[in-house]
């Protein structure tokens, strides 16, 4: 549908919204602040939230606490590809890796992944952006295990 989503201030305090319903609470957890918010294919509301001090992806009345078993510490650039995944990037073990689907990407043509920033995804789902790998930060292309590249 053609359902407007972001944000809206309310007796000055920010919370998303979706169509005409302002949302307090995702999965039952009291949102204290929000980023990256949109809609998905599916109509889904999605995005980043922080609960408890955390940030987690969400998407729909689901955050993510957990991808690939791994528990999120934090989370950056949130956006929803065309086939309907939630990408961006995620801190596990002290470490920002990008992600897509549940799949959390620690390297990137054969190099390990130190941090990231800038995460986006192109119309085909190709994953891009900034990885810092051996203390130098580099462009990435990121299409699948066998198809990836570092400029």
């Amino acid at each position: 549908n053609n359902d407007l989503a972001g944000r809206v201030k309310v007796n000055g305090v920010l919370y998303p919204f979706h169509g005409n319903e302002i949302i307090k609470t995702i999965a039952g957890e009291k949102i204290e602040y929000f980023d990256d918010i949109h809609t998905q294919p599916n109509n889904d509301l999605a995005g980043g939230v922080m609960v408890n001090g955390v940030w987690y992806p969400f998407h729909g009345n689901e955050i993510i606490k957990t991808i690939a078993g791994e528990k999120i510490e934090s989370c950056y650039y949130i956006h929803t590809q065309l086939n309907g995944d939630l990408a961006g990037s995620v801190m596990v073990n002290g470490v920002c890796c990008p992600f897509h689907g549940n799949e959390i990407i620690k390297t990137i043509a054969g190099e390990k992944i130190e941090d990231c920033n800038n995460i986006r995804s192109l119309p085909d789902n190709t994953l891009i952006g900034q990885v810092r790998v051996k203390a130098v930060v580099r462009n990435f292309l990121w299409q699948s295990e066998e198809k990836q590249v570092l400029f």
